[in-house]
């Protein structure tokens, strides 16, 4: 249950009153005197920052997030001058108001969490209309609306993947194609891909589809999900080349009925009644059949009025950004796993991370703390706008594009208060960057740039993703591949932060299931939306809609072009240290493998503090695995 904003104020640290301007020009003064001349070597042998610097959210048997901030140039000093920003930009009192905004017309985003709040909750919400007279007879419940809309869904997704929903020909919907564009796309892109390397997920997407024919015989197979930009059609005809249109269904996702989504559903119709005109010759029964329309667009679905089409909550309209967790995925998302583990597992962690942001310290704050990691990179420190999102795990590539989409759009300065532009000097918030590594760019971004990148880097610690997928390769083979990225990872860190003074932010999840995406996808739009608060924009005034194009380029701001023979030199110092990495990793499992050992914590030697904890973490993770292994061996 959500804490409400009452219970907040005792679990508030004693601030003093500051002004934002006040609070900014201490920052200004503060990174210019006593942070410009520290080395991240200097500050990553202070234990007891490091210890304070490494957040971890652990939900009971549901999974582990962590993130390790101590290899960003800042104090824990720093820390508190930035949380006094927060205190004087009211972010407290923003997160403290999420759920009970005052009219249920407002599109700041703040009523994001009755979209996914569990059944029974109750959020309170003040009606627009002038009609009722007395404050209380205002009030309603904005959930109940929202839940009967999933049971909408439970019942379209179940009937569907049953099939007592067909196509007109009278086989089962396997496959699903949508039409959309900007954030929700790259959304749906990575908790598609991530559940599908996932054994839960992947078991939930498996088909059998009873053939028409003499005798009844099985094609296993996987629904699949297919995402089409409805700005960039050019590649429309290549998604549907393998597959069939009497098992295909087509969702348009249209936020307020007038996007560029005509042309992509002109292709797709046309598409249609090619292939399945043979077996029905009207096109209205195809269209029926075979398409679903979700729009924000009230006076579209008042005029269709039919059961092919899905309006979202009002508190989501016209806010594309936050439309994550409606209709927009939870129907595409439902059909292909099921409404149970969409339920239970996605809705429950992306609640799972409200109730932190709701609940926690602004210490032990995850969302508010990279929010602020991110303000004093982009304002503070002379470095170059943005960072650098690095996916060391295939189940990842998808969420770095998720939080650039996102963020272009909240943060890309539309709403910016002009009052504030004394205060901000000029200085804008930056967005993610996305970048895959052809030709060396990335580590010419990452080393050699004039102005140190951020750099982000995210990775599962399981290897159990690994292990379904692979079931003709060893174990052992499985287990030393994912040592090896663990140890890349960390090993890339240290030769950032301790040979360049470069920073980086470690995010690392125990296992990538429906939870932890949901709670992934709920911490980079609190993220966001504390980033917009910290620099005073008005994520009402956001534009509704981005294109793959508008995310920020993979542009580096190189001082000059470096030669081949640096770039190696990195690369090389980064493999001995993954090397020597790798030589204390194995040397810690040989000692947890000693009786009595199961409580002992190796130090491994001229290691940091933060990546030997991490070391003793995935050790400890795997160390069941590596026992089979043995055993089996």
């Amino acid at each position: 249950h959500l804490t409400s904003p009452h219970s907040l104020i005792s679990k508030k640290i004693a601030m003093p009153i500051t002004s934002a301007s006040q609070a900014w020009a201490i920052l200004v003064r503060h990174a210019r005197d006593e942070i410009e001349s520290l080395r991240l070597l200097e500050l990553c042998l202070d234990t007891h920052r490091v210890s304070s610097l490494v957040s971890v959210v652990q939900n009971e048997d549901k999974g582990t997030l962590i993130v390790d901030f101590s290899r960003q140039r800042l104090t824990l000093e720093t820390l508190d001058h930035l949380l006094h920003l927060a205190y004087a930009r009211n972010c407290m009192e923003f997160i403290s108001n999420m759920p009970y905004s005052i009219s249920s017309h407002r599109n700041d985003g703040r009523s994001v969490l009755a979209l996914r709040a569990p059944r029974g909750s109750n959020i309170l919400h003040s009606s627009p209309s002038p009609a009722h007279s007395r404050p209380d007879e205002r009030r309603f419940n904005v959930c109940l609306s929202v839940h009967k809309e999933w049971d909408r869904m439970k019942r379209f997704s179940e009937s569907y993947r049953q099939g007592i929903l067909r196509s007109c020909t009278g086989a089962m919907i396997r496959d699903v194609v949508v039409v959309g564009s900007g954030v929700v796309i790259h959304a749906l892109r990575f908790v598609y891909d991530a559940l599908l390397q996932d054994p839960k997920g992947s078991q939930a997407a498996s088909f059998s589809m009873q053939r028409r024919t003499f005798g009844a015989s099985s094609d296993p197979s996987h629904r699949r999900l297919r995402l089409i930009s409805s700005i960039d059609t050019v590649d429309a005809l290549k998604e549907l080349q393998d597959l069939d249109a009497s098992t295909t269904l087509v969702i348009t996702l249209a936020l307020t009925g007038q996007e560029e989504t005509g042309l992509a559903s002109r292709q797709l119709k046309h598409w249609l009644v090619q292939q399945l005109s043979a077996v029905s010759r009207k096109t209205e029964s195809i269209f029926s059949k075979h398409m679903l329309l979700v729009t924000g667009n009230e006076r579209l679905y008042q005029s269709s009025r039919s059961e092919s089409v899905f309006l979202l909550p009002s508190i989501a309209r016209n806010n594309e950004p936050f439309c994550t967790t409606t209709s927009m995925t939870l129907l595409p998302l439902s059909i292909i796993f099921g409404w149970s583990l969409i339920e239970e597992e996605f809705l429950g962690g992306s609640h799972a991370m409200d109730t932190h942001v709701m609940e926690s310290n602004p210490r032990h704050n995850l969302p508010l703390l990279l929010a602020l990691v991110d303000l004093w990179n982009d304002a503070f420190l002379s470095q170059a706008v943005g960072r650098l999102v690095q996916p060391f795990s295939k189940t990842f590539v998808g969420y770095g594009d998720f939080m650039a989409a996102l963020e272009s759009q909240i943060c890309s300065g539309c709403g910016i208060d002009n009052n504030m532009t004394s205060t901000r000097n000029n200085k804008n918030p930056s967005c993610g960057w996305v970048i895959n590594d052809r030709g060396g760019v990335y580590d010419r971004c990452l080393f050699q740039s004039k102005n140190p990148i951020p750099d982000e880097m995210l990775l599962t610690l399981d290897p159990t993703v690994l292990q379904w997928q692979s079931k003709m390769v060893k174990v052992d083979d499985i287990i030393s591949h994912h040592d090896a990225l663990v140890c890349s990872l960390l090993g890339q860190a240290d030769e950032l932060a301790l040979n360049n003074n470069r920073p980086s932010t470690l995010m690392l999840v125990g296992s990538l299931d429906a939870f932890m995406c949901g709670q992934l996808i709920a911490l980079a739009e609190h993220r966001t939306l504390l980033k917009a608060q910290l620099w005073n924009i008005n994520s009402k005034a956001v534009p509704t809609s981005t294109s793959s194009s508008q995310i920020p380029s993979v542009i580096s701001p190189l001082s000059a072009t470096p030669s081949e023979s640096i770039i190696k030199g990195s690369a090389s110092l980064r493999t001995f240290r993954a090397d020597g990495l790798r030589e204390e990793l194995g040397k810690l499992v040989q000692k947890m493998n000693l009786p009595g050992a199961e409580d002992d914590e190796y130090s491994p030697e001229g290691v940091n503090l933060s990546t030997a904890t991490l070391l003793n973490n995935y050790a400890g993770r795997t160390r069941g695995i590596r026992c089979d292994s043995g055993e089996h061996s």
